[in-house]
């Protein structure tokens, strides 16, 4: 666990928010590269994947405190607390809000959605798989304790004192959560890249890829 990447002064730079963003500037990158191959102006590729970064990151904040919410009731100056706002929220949250606004985005400029599908899965994979490096250097999503050899310790005094009220305990090895999704987010964002950068012939074609 490495939640702090480096320093600069009295300006801290954490691993995960540098790994979130490396993920989401590739993932925009290669959608934006993808979409003349799908039929698709690559400006409006590029601005769909911004508006839904921004919503987003707002859905999984939005997500975190309703799922906290008992807390957050008896603390509500820690809503738009700098704690809160630096956590990287609920990703089903960030989802959530993000397809909102893809639909919206693709009705109001006609984009067909299975098109945006081909051009946004891998993308989609990758900055996935990249932002869980960055949450498991955080020190966040830990697993339950374990007594197998592929069990982490978390042992860093700092994500112990970011994560205080989610943090059940340290120096306890659990199971990792984080690389063994990764691992199949990568391989899958390899092998959508792979296979919609196949010429498709006619007989092949199926409702997603004519639509």
């Amino acid at each position: 666990m490495h939640p702090i990447l480096f320093q600069l002064g009295p300006v801290t730079i954490h691993t995960y928010g540098t790994l979130l963003a490396i993920g989401i500037l590739l993932a925009l990158w290669l959608a934006q590269r993808r979409a003349p191959a799908a039929g698709l102006d690559s400006d409006r590729v590029w601005n769909l994947g911004v508006y839904m970064v921004l919503a987003a990151l707002a859905g999984a904040k939005a997500w975190l405190v309703f799922a906290d919410w008992p807390y957050y009731r008896q603390n509500p100056g820690d809503i738009l607390s700098w704690s809160t706002l630096q956590a990287g929220g609920v990703w089903y949250g960030g989802l959530l809000t993000a397809a909102v606004v893809l639909v919206l985005y693709a009705r109001h400029a006609k984009l067909p959605y299975a098109r945006l599908g081909d051009v946004y899965a891998a993308p989609l994979a990758l900055g996935h798989g990249i932002g869980r490096l960055g949450c498991f250097s955080a020190g966040c999503c830990y697993g339950k304790p374990t007594t197998m050899p592929w069990g982490v310790v978390f042992s860093s005094p700092y994500a112990h004192q970011l994560l205080a009220r989610r943090w059940a305990s340290i120096c306890i090895p659990r199971n990792c959560t984080k690389p063994s999704p990764n691992s199949s987010t990568c391989s899958s964002s390899c092998v959508w890249a792979w296979a919609s950068a196949r010429p498709v012939r006619s007989s092949e074609r199926t409702p997603s890829s004519t639509a």
